[in-house]
C-alpha cells in the first residue's frame, strides 16, 4: 500500500510539472499554467501577456531600463500614470491597485540592476493561478 500510494504521488508531481509552459526572455522568465495562451507584448521586445483559459484575467509582464529614475521614481511615475494607489513595498518591490477600465488591476513592480519588471493582472486579481505566476518570475539582465 505504501509504495502504491508513493507512485501515486510521484505520477501527480510528474503531472503537474509537466503541464506549466516555462517561458524564457532576455531579462526574465516566468512559467505559464496549463491552458493559459502567451503571447508577445506589441512593439516590446521584452515582453509577454498571459491569459486565462476562461479569458478572465490577464498578466502582462514587461521589463525595461530604469534610467536614472530611482525606484521611488518609477513607482510614483506608475501610480500617476495608471491612476493606482500603493498598497505594498518591500525592499524593491512596490504593489500596485486599481482599475483598468471597469476591470480590477493590480501591478507588481520591482526594481533591479537599473531595470525594473512590471506584472500587471488586469480582471479576476483572484484567480487561483496568478500566485503561481507572480512565485514562478526571476529578473535577471
Amino acid at each position: 500500500m505504501k509504495h502504491i500510494l508513493l507512485s501515486c504521488l510521484l505520477l501527480l508531481v510528474l503531472c503537474a510539472t509537466a503541464l506549466a509552459a516555462p517561458v524564457e526572455k532576455q531579462t526574465f522568465r516566468v512559467v505559464a499554467p496549463e491552458g493559459w495562451t502567451v503571447t508577445a507584448v506589441p512593439d516590446v521586445t521584452e515582453g509577454v501577456v498571459l491569459v486565462a483559459p476562461d479569458k478572465s484575467v490577464s498578466v502582462t509582464i514587461v521589463t525595461a531600463a530604469s534610467g536614472t529614475m530611482t525606484p521611488e521614481q518609477l513607482a510614483a511615475d506608475y501610480e500617476q500614470k495608471l491612476h493606482a494607489a500603493r498598497v505594498a513595498q518591500n525592499g524593491n518591490y512596490y504593489g500596485l491597485k486599481g482599475m483598468a477600465g471597469d476591470l480590477p488591476l493590480e501591478v507588481c513592480l520591482w526594481t533591479f540592476d537599473g531595470m525594473h519588471g512590471v506584472a500587471s493582472i488586469v480582471g479576476r486579481t483572484g484567480h487561483p493561478a496568478l500566485q503561481g505566476i507572480v512565485d514562478s518570475l526571476e529578473f535577471y539582465r
